[in-house]
């Protein structure tokens, strides 16, 4: 839910509903569900893989940067993107 400022006199507590969605990059997937243990990726990939998300970026009217986390999962490197 996402707070939208009011019109009448001030700032009232409406919500907006909003869809959120995660991209999970360096765990696999067959049939819709994640295998396990994750792949992982090398430090190397996390950085080129920012990198790249973030000059898409800006070839996109107007801007958008999803949120890009990097994490360890069973001691591997994973990316998570949260699009909102």
């Amino acid at each position: 839910m996402l707070p939208v400022e009011g019109t009448s006199g001030g700032s009232s507590t409406k919500m907006m509903r909003t869809e959120m969605y995660f991209l999970i990059i360096g765990i696999g997937e067959e049939n819709g569900r994640p295998v396990l243990p994750p792949k992982g990726l090398n430090s190397n990939q996390v950085y080129k893989i920012q990198k790249e998300v973030t000059e898409l970026g800006y070839t996109i009217q107007p801007y958008y940067h999803p949120i890009v986390i990097p994490c360890t999962y069973k001691r591997k490197n994973i990316l998570v993107l949260w699009v909102v």
